[in-house]
């Protein structure tokens, strides 16, 4: 329709309306593989930058809560892990508010990162980790993770994919909130390690995860 705006996982080209339609044309300006991710609303858009690259957020226009904590951890997670590993691929870093039909948490694109509606309306409870801050660089750590060092499709893939995406991310709530508050995130991860455990019949090494 002509009021929303559309967001796919590449660069956009042009925008423009026709006939009462809205258009837009999207493309990578890198080889990519092909994800048929395409996001339409009616989006309130604020954008922001790290060094060339360039931030916007698209979401709900009274989803405010956590704008601000998505933009910091953002550019934190870009200075580190250029810093850390080897430059972003993309010019481009977006974050997409989506209904919690199958998705709450979050999915890491090319470009673009897809997060749930309760991530955008979630406060932050008093001693119980800034977990926004943790979930917005832990997707942004997957244009490494996943995307420039790519796992075969083997058991085992998880540590390439999420266990270090998670590393990466709680190096940087440590580094940008501090020690007590990485420790607070971490200790959510153990207790949600120890609570899903009880549905597994024995742990694997790291090698074998899925």
């Amino acid at each position: 329709d002509a009021d929303q705006i559309v967001v796919v996982s590449a660069a956009l080209r042009r925008s423009w309306t026709e006939n009462n339609r809205r258009y837009f044309h999207y493309a990578l300006d890198v080889p990519d593989i092909f994800s048929a991710n395409i996001f339409s609303a009616k989006y309130a858009v604020i954008e922001d930058r790290w060094r060339d690259i360039e931030l916007q957020i698209f979401h709900h226009p009274d989803h405010r809560y956590t704008l601000d904590r998505m933009i910091q951890s953002m550019k934190a997670s870009l200075d580190y892990y250029t810093s850390a590993f080897r430059p972003y691929q993309f010019h481009q870093l977006r974050i997409v508010e989506i209904p919690p039909y199958a998705l709450t948490g979050g999915r890491a694109l090319a470009t673009t990162i897809a997060f749930g509606e309760p991530t955008f309306i979630t406060r932050r409870k008093e001693r119980g980790g800034d977990m926004t801050f943790f979930g917005t660089a832990h997707e942004v750590a997957h244009s490494w993770w996943g995307a420039q060092l790519r796992s075969a499709h083997v058991r085992g893939r998880a540590l390439l994919n999420e266990t270090l995406s998670n590393y990466s991310a709680m190096m940087v709530t440590e580094k940008i909130l501090g020690p007590h508050e990485a420790r607070r995130v971490y200790d959510f991860q153990m207790d949600r390690y120890l609570s899903r455990r009880a549905a597994f019949k024995r742990d694997v090494p790291l090698t074998e995860v899925e």
